[in-house]
This record gives C-alpha cells, sequence and structure tokens, in this order.
C-alpha cells in the first residue's frame, strides 16, 4: 500500500463540551453549551477546508452520549479502491486533525459569556428596585447569585426565571417569609393592604419585605430606590427596620462610609438601634425601630412613625457632616445642654457680637444675651430665653411662666462684664429643642403686650436645625 493509494474518506473530531472551562474559577459565567456549539462549528468548518473530499462531523461527547474516554479524533481511511473502508489509524493525520483543533481552542473565539449583572446595572436598565434583588440575593432565591467585592452580581437569566415565577412581585406588593413544615423557607406575596391592618393581624414569626418607591414615606434615603423596609412580627414586639443600601447607590456629597457613620452615630443618640460595619450582619446601614404588638396603631402608622423619626436623624446626620453640632437626644430634656452646645453655638456662626450663656438668679429671663450692629453703626442687644422639650398650649403654667419671662426680660437691664451701663435687649427669642403644640405660640401672643409682638420670635427644633443647616452650608 502506497501514500497515493490511501484516502481519507471520514474525518470525525469528539471532544467533551463541559471540559473547553475546566479549572477556570469563573466557570460559570460562560455559557456551555453556546461555548461547545461555538467550538464545534469552528473545528467543522476549518476541518472541512482541510479535508474538502471526507466527510466531516465534529461531535461534543456530552450532548452526544459518547464516552469522553473514547479516541479524540477518528479517521476513516480507503486504502484502496477495491477495499471497504475500515478504521485506519494514521498518527500524523490524527496530530495534523488535534494541532489544527487546539489552534481554534487557543484563539478563544468561541467563548461566550452569559449577561451578568450587578444589582445597580439590572436597577438602572429594568427599574426592579434595588432593595428588592438584594433581597432576592440574600435569600437564594436568584441561583448562582455571588458575592464579589461587596456586591452582588448574577445571571440575568436567573433574575429572570424568579420574575416569571412571581417570587418577586411587581412593586406594588409586600412579600413575606415563613417557614414551612419541612423547615425550608416559604415565600408569600400579600396585597399592600396589609399595611393597613393591625398589629394583632400580622402574623408572630413573619418577615416581610415591603417594596420602598421614591416618594413613600417622605424619606430622603429613598430617593434612588436603594432602600428596604422589613417588618417582622414577635410575641411581644413588631420591628420595622430601613436599611440603607449605599453600597449600591453613593449619597454623593459624602463617601458612603462618612455618611453611614454619621447616620448610625445620629440613631444612637436618639435612642434608635442601629447596625453598620465589617461586624454587623446587615448589608449597608440597617435601622430598627420596635413598637409593642398590642398596640392599637396600624402597620402602616408604625412605618410612618418611623420614617418620620428616621427622616429627623438623616437630617441630623448631614447636619453634623456639615460642620454643625449633633442634635442629641439628650437636647430634649437637658436645658443647661441644649443652650450652650446648640444655640450659643449657633447664634456665633450667624455672627452676633458678645454672645453669652448667663443662666442664673440674675437672668430675668434671659438665659442667652447677645448683639449685632446694624446698618445705622449702633448696638441692638438680644436676649434668649431655653426651654427644654415641648411647649403645649393646654399648659396655662408654661404659657404663663414664658409670658413672666418675656416682661422680665424687656424690662430688667443686664450689664456686660466690666461695664456700668446698662443694656436693653430690642428683640426676644424663646427657643425650644421640642415642639409647639396646641397653638401654644398663638396663645402666647394673644396674652403678651401688644407693642412686643413684632420683637418676640419662636425658635422650636425644627426652625433651630433649619438655621444650623443654613448656616453651616454656607
Amino acid at each position: 500500500m502506497t501514500e497515493c493509494e490511501t484516502k481519507i474518506i471520514s474525518v470525525r473530531f469528539v471532544f467533551q463540551g463541559s471540559a473547553l472551562l475546566e479549572g477556570r474559577s469563573d466557570y460559570n459565567r460562560y455559557d456551555i453549551k453556546e461555548c461547545a456549539r461555538r467550538y464545534a462549528n469552528l473545528c467543522q468548518r476549518a476541518l472541512e477546508q482541510a479535508y474538502p473530499y471526507a466527510g466531516v462531523e465534529v461531535i461534543d461527547g456530552d450532548e452526544s452520549g459518547m464516552l469522553s474516554g473514547l479516541a479524540k479524533t477518528w479517521v476513516l481511511v480507503r486504502t484502496s479502491a477495491e477495499d471497504e473502508p475500515g478504521y485506519y489509524s494514521d498518527s500524523y493525520e490524527v496530530d495534523a486533525i488535534e494541532q489544527l483543533c487546539d489552534e481554534i481552542y487557543s484563539r478563544f473565539t468561541w467563548e461566550i459569556r452569559r449577561p451578568w449583572s450587578t444589582i445597580l446595572e439590572a436597577y438602572r436598565r429594568f427599574r426592579i428596585p434595588i432593595a428588592v434583588i438584594h433581597w432576592a440575593c440574600r435569600q437564594e432565591l436568584i441561583e448562582e447569585a455571588e458575592k464579589t467585592a461587596g456586591h452582588w452580581e448574577f445571571p440575568l437569566d436567573r433574575l429572570f426565571e424568579v420574575l416569571n415565577d412571581k417570587t418577586l412581585t411587581n412593586c406594588q406588593e409586600v412579600i413575606g417569609r415563613g417557614v414551612a413544615d419541612d423547615g425550608t423557607y416559604r415565600f408569600e406575596c400579600y396585597p399592600k393592604s396589609i399595611l393597613d391592618a393591625g398589629a394583632a393581624d400580622f402574623p408572630v414569626g413573619l418577615e416581610a419585605l415591603v417594596v420602598v418607591r421614591a416618594d413613600d414615606f417622605g424619606v430622603p434615603l429613598f430617593r434612588a430606590d436603594n432602600s428596604g423596609l422589613f417588618m417582622s412580627s414577635h410575641a411581644d414586639r413588631i420591628v420595622v427596620a430601613f436599611e440603607y443600601l449605599g453600597s449600591d447607590v453613593s449619597p454623593g456629597v459624602w463617601s458612603y462610609d462618612a455618611y453611614a457613620r454619621a447616620l448610625v452615630a445620629q440613631a444612637r443618640q436618639s435612642g434608635i438601634e442601629s447596625e453598620y460595619g465589617a461586624d454587623s450582619s446587615v448589608e449597608g446601614v440597617q435601622f430598627n425601630f420596635a413598637f409593642d404588638s398590642q398596640c392599637s396603631c396600624t402597620l402602616r402608622e408604625m412605618i410612618a412613625q418611623a420614617a418620620g423619626t428616621l427622616c429627623e436623624i438623616i437630617q441630623d446626620a448631614e447636619l453634623s457632616l456639615s460642620g454643625g453640632p449633633i442634635w442629641e437626644k439628650a437636647y430634649e430634656t437637658d436645658e443647661r445642654l441644649f443652650c450652650e452646645k446648640v444655640l450659643v453655638t449657633l447664634l456665633r456662626k450667624m455672627g452676633f457680637l458678645s454672645v453669652r450663656y448667663t443662666h442664673g438668679r440674675k437672668e430675668y429671663g434671659k438665659d442667652c444675651i447677645f448683639s449685632e450692629l446694624t446698618r445705622f453703626g449702633e448696638l441692638r442687644h438680644y436676649g434668649l430665653q431655653a426651654k427644654a422639650g415641648s411647649v403645649s398650649g393646654s399648659a396655662n403654667s408654661e404659657v404663663k411662666e414664658i409670658l413672666g419671662q418675656i416682661g422680665e426680660a424687656f424690662e430688667m437691664p443686664y450689664y456686660e462684664v466690666g461695664e456700668r451701663t446698662p443694656r436693653y435687649i430690642s428683640s426676644f427669642i424663646v427657643a425650644i429643642s421640642g415642639h409647639f403644640t396646641e397653638n401654644a405660640v398663638e396663645k402666647i401672643r394673644e396674652m403678651m403686650p401688644k407693642g412686643a409682638i413684632g420683637s418676640v420670635y419662636f425658635w422650636d427644633r425644627e426652625k433651630i436645625l433649619l438655621l444650623i443647616a443654613q448656616n453651616w452650608s454656607s
């Protein structure tokens, strides 16, 4: 038999598709079946060009069921025109075929990556709230989701499988998680009307994710749908937890770490349990508000109350980041602390002169005295009376006390250190660390001398925080 008498009539190259990406750490990032199909097509075309008169078969052993232990390359030859065709092992041809396919393999043009996404990318493309996807990743509803460098990533096809199965909602419902009889988790969607039910109607042991939109509850953190609201029912309490996922959406002005730490510091000052940091069991920052399970209010009212407190925490934290004083819970009970740490600091920041804390037996209604230089080049003097907590219009004793202090403040002079000339105030400020309730300001104004009405100002917590924000931001 001579070389010219040998004619290759069939080439069969068998490879193992699952082994194409064997050993790679990012194996699951590729579409294995599509990679195998593309590799087979590239090898098919190359072998047809190299052996134009032969029948060429390129087969994925995994797809066809062929054992991977069989020879990868088969060459069917006819030794002469008269002979029956038979398998003939020609090492030269086998090596040539495998080398050709190895070259195709080494180019990696057959690789097809699966479409993976981060939470932020999915939010931007499909407007699925960040908190919902985050929750689904942690609940292992999205198969193959993995956390890399602090960010969740997942195959988009897995996300769509979850969406199609309605395990994740269209963001109009409440997603509840309970425990099935076999010990596994079960998920159930509740209409948002469940929030209008009372605490007693919220099953004990139920944990629920309430999808929060940008315009829900008026909390600034919700601007980019990057917060989750969780409710859990226990035997004696219901916990409302807000989670801020700044790892996926930056607050913009400050670094996320600085912002998160300021939020936690302020929350603790307000007596609210919060978690953040590497040692925390939560991701991002979480604020927990506990309510008595026997409370007569609805779940929605609980959320609204917690959201209102959270708004104050956010406002105070941003104030502290701007350089202003941190609002402490103690200001609501400690008048001296409120005056020294907040009011005196604020008045000096506003540019007033000779700001002095005068609280004592001879204050005559003035806890603080200060002055300003008018446009006429003359000094105008002020007095300020500070009170911790709120003032109610229904408390006649409080109203009468303030009226008496207003009268004393205008009538009695004060003296600057080292001076004998008496000073009389032209304006007076009543500053409280809480709120004026039940028309307290209107009652005081009705009862004070009419000539003093335009010279008396009332500052509550909201007004003071606004002034702090304006002056420190400037």
